[in-house]
C-alpha cells in the first residue's frame, strides 16, 4: 500500500504543479506547451477527482463508526 499512497501523492503534486502553470498567463504565450499543460491536466484529474471522493468516503466511514 505504501507504493501506491507514494503513487497517489506524485499525481496529486504534479496536479497542483500543473494547476499552478495554467494559472501562468507567459505560459499561454506558448500555444504547443499550453497545450500539452492542459492534456496532462486533463488526463489526471479523474484520478485526483476519484481520490478524493474515496478520502471523503473515508472520513465519512470513520465518522459513522
Amino acid at each position: 500500500m505504501t507504493d501506491n499512497a507514494s503513487a497517489v501523492e506524485v499525481i496529486l503534486a504534479e496536479h497542483a504543479d500543473l494547476e499552478l502553470q495554467l494559472a501562468d498567463p507567459n505560459l499561454h504565450a506558448d500555444a504547443s506547451a499550453a497545450r500539452k499543460v492542459g492534456r496532462r491536466f486533463a488526463q489526471i484529474s479523474p484520478v485526483v477527482a476519484t481520490y478524493r471522493k474515496l478520502e471523503a468516503a473515508r472520513g465519512d466511514l470513520e465518522a459513522a463508526r
